[in-house]
């Protein structure tokens, strides 16, 4: 192998690494970090970017290596096993890693399992049950919402779950090995009521607080046992409040602490529908505290007494409808539960977009009981369902995870107050990876220096004797053979036969390719031009139309009676001309399909310009033109008459058009050799130079003030005419002006 083709080799395999390297830990990572921080554009670029260059670096590699390939007649030995042998060894470390990965995922299935299988009964204890299961009382209290608080708080433990930021040290039954664990997890809770309405759920967003009246503020008091909760549009969020949810929490040590809330809105006793929620910053409590060193106060106290400016977090004017009452609420002991983020999936066949869409559809059935076939394992991701019941068994209100099955339909089977359900979304497979993710690096390093030793050895103890033994039959085996035969294996004969066979094959093939290419741009431009031609027949045929269109409106409306005979005259003007452009196009089109029968006639072109000329006479005489007829001789020749005067004629006509009143028509006919040459020249405006080879298109005009009322189809019969006579038209501009011919043979 020369240097330059170990160098396109090496550049290529380092590139397809790169590659592969950017688009694992897209599809390890990227997918989640861009899920995760959805809306945040710098984020989703980095991601984005991330494939993109991966995908990019490996359409490089892949180029490389083309060219590589491509720089041999052949592919020789010494290309083709390394890359058979890389491609073996790669295949068989995927097959390892995949077996690898499968017993791993596993693991971190029963992990999940184990963690999240019953989730819904650990936040019930966790939140509103005691040891024994019951309802805790003294955690409800005595005030308003009490037993609300507590299941919106359960709604909101969903967001601990959320994302692929749980990292433990896991080893032991839960794992293949000691390692980091990085599980790609997402959660999703919601209570319902005994009859399968929804109360909360982790997917709304909205505060949860103890509230105080306006009066129970002023009066510097600390606590309240009355509860209340704020359902919010992150839309309507100012800027300051789009910092606090991003934060995620209020009361909690952060950078940016709340320290009280303002709630303005309509309030039914338990839901606030705010209007604006205002808050004090944690920093400026701090700082009022410290200056005036104050150790012991409430925060209403504070506020009010140091006078701390209230921060906007949130303002919807629009959410009070007309009369409603608005109330104003504080709290210093709040919470805010914010909608987690959750991948799409499918379920039992069904395509979700997140878990709150599958807990809407399915929570409500779970009333009825637990099923057995909730929790489901589905190619790289797995669903993990929990239901707690609250029920009332024999006046005794207890949170337990009882599941229903046929009891739910027995007549001892207890009521059911509420009701919380629980689903966690997780990946194995994809943490598994994340796992193995330096075990796979390892092996794969391992696995290029063993194939690399081993391409070594195979090199130099059979690659390189075969070549040399190439080399040395190159060098002089031909030679000693002399005339005797250039090919003395059939094999190589029988190829260069077959060779020669597919290159007089794609010979011909390419000949085809050619002819049908040919044909095809023929057909294109015929339907264009059939296009072009449709749409000017469009354009000439509507300002006619439209005039008597608005001449016959007026007849229809009783003008005048003087009146009455222009319009009349008008419609019939412009009905002849749509008469006489219809006639032209069939003319044309005949004369473009070859349709037309052409007599054979034998006249004198001189006479026939002369007739056609006095019959013009008049026109001309009226805008005092000039005729100069310069005509050598009889000129004879044999042709359609009718049609060669019709030519003459439009010639005629449009040199009277467009010449200036005064000036001059300069007619002549003389033959040339074998051609009798007519021409028409009038003393008016020179066509542009881009207008002279286009002034025999159909409907074309040079200036639109110029069309005067022909049909615009004139000079186009005019040429088919000549050119289905054998003959040609030219026109030009000279020194007077535009010059009109064609010329005829024998």
């Amino acid at each position: 192998m020369k240097n330059r083709d170990r160098k396109y080799w090496i550049a290529a395999v380092l590139l397809l690494l790169w590659a592969a390297v950017d688009l694992y830990r897209y599809l390890v990572t990227g997918r989640e970090i861009a899920v995760h921080y959805a809306g945040q554009t710098a984020v989703l670029r980095l991601v984005q970017n991330q494939f993109i260059w991966g995908a990019v670096k490996g359409l490089a590699g892949g180029i490389l290596l083309a060219v590589w390939l491509r720089r041999g007649r052949r592919m020789s030995a010494q290309r083709a096993i390394p890359l058979l042998l890389s491609a073996l060894l790669l295949v068989l470390w995927a097959a390892s890693m995949f077996c690898l990965t499968a017993v791993d995922a596993e693991f971190a299935a029963d992990r999940e399992v184990r963690e999240h299988a019953h989730r819904a009964t650990w936040i019930a204890e966790h939140v509103y049950a005691d040891d024994t299961g019951h309802l805790d009382e003294g955690w409800i209290g005595g005030g308003a919402n009490g037993l609300r608080y507590r299941l919106w708080q359960a709604a909101d433990t969903a967001s601990a779950y959320q994302g692929n930021t749980s990292l433990s040290n896991v080893a032991g039954e839960s794992s293949f090995v000691s390692r980091e664990s990085a599980d790609h997890t997402a959660a999703a809770t919601a209570v319902f009521t005994g009859e399968g309405e929804l109360i909360a759920a982790s997917w709304q967003d909205y505060f949860y607080f103890e509230y105080m009246t306006e009066e129970e503020w002023a009066a510097g008091q600390e606590r309240s046992a009355n509860k209340a909760r704020a359902l919010f549009d992150r839309e309507k969020l100012t800027e300051a409040g789009q910092e606090m949810v991003d934060h995620g929490r209020l009361f909690y040590p952060a950078w940016y602490d709340i320290a009280g809330l303002r709630l303005t809105g309509v309030f039914d006793g338990t839901e606030l529908k705010p209007v604006r929620i205002e808050g004090i910053r944690d920093a400026d409590l701090r700082e009022a505290l410290d200056e005036h060193e104050v150790h012991s106060y409430t925060v209403s106290w504070a506020v009010e007494t140091f006078d701390l400016p209230w921060t906007t977090l949130y303002e919807d004017i629009e959410a009070a409808a007309p009369g409603e009452e608005l109330v104003t609420l504080y709290s210093d002991y709040a919470d805010l539960c914010l909608s987690p983020v959750s991948p799409s999936f499918a379920y039992d066949g069904t395509a979700y977009a997140d878990l709150s869409e599958l807990l809407r559809s399915i929570g409500p059935e779970l009333r009825e009981g637990w099923r057995n076939d909730l929790c489901r394992f589905e190619g790289m991701d797995m669903l993990l369902l929990s239901v707690n019941y609250c029920c009332d068994t024999a006046g005794n209100v207890s949170c337990t995870p009882y599941y229903y099955g046929e009891e739910a339909y027995q007549e001892e089977a207890p009521e059911v107050l509420f009701y919380t359900v629980s689903a966690v979304y997780t990946s194995p497979w994809r943490t598994a990876m994340d796992e193995l993710r330096e075990v796979y690096i390892l092996t794969l390093l391992l696995s290029a220096c063993l194939g690399g030793l081993f391409l070594f050895w195979l090199r130099f103890k059979l690659l390189r004797p075969v070549e040399m033994v190439g080399q040395e039959m190159a060098a002089g085996y031909w030679e000693r053979c002399g005339a005797v035969s250039r090919r003395p294996w059939r094999e190589a004969e029988e190829l260069e036969q077959n060779w020669r066979q597919l290159r007089d094959e794609r010979q011909a093939n390419r000949n085809q390719i050619k002819r049908l290419q040919t044909a095809l741009d023929y057909a294109e431009n015929a339907e264009k031009n059939r296009r072009q031609m449709v749409s000017n027949i469009a354009h000439e045929l509507k300002t006619p139309l439209a005039v008597v269109h608005s001449y016959a409106e007026g007849l229809k409306e009783h003008i005048a009676e003087e009146k009455r005979e222009k319009y009349l005259d008008v419609i019939l003007s412009e009905s002849e001309r749509m008469d006489a452009m219809v006639l032209e196009m069939l003319d044309l089109s005949r004369l473009e399909a070859g349709k037309v029968k052409l007599s054979r006639d034998t006249f004198s072109l001189s006479e026939l310009v002369r007739e056609v000329f006095d019959r013009l006479s008049m026109a001309a005489e009226a805008k005092g033109l000039t005729v100069d007829l310069q005509l050598k001789g009889d000129l004879p020749v044999t042709a359609d008459r009718s049609r060669i005067e019709q030519v003459v004629e439009n010639f005629a006509t449009n040199a009277i058009k467009y010449t200036p009143p005064g000036a001059a028509i300069h007619v002549r006919a003389d033959r040339r050799g074998r051609w009798v040459e007519c021409s028409v020249e009038n003393e008016g405006a020179q066509l542009p130079p881009a207008a002279l080879d286009k002034v025999w298109e159909t409907f074309y005009r040079a200036d639109e003030s110029r069309s005067g009322n022909g049909t615009g189809l004139g000079l186009t019969i005019a040429k088919s005419i000549v050119e289905l006579h054998g003959g040609s038209c030219s026109v030009f501009n000279t020194r007077r002006g535009v010059e009109f011919g064609f010329r005829l043979g024998d």
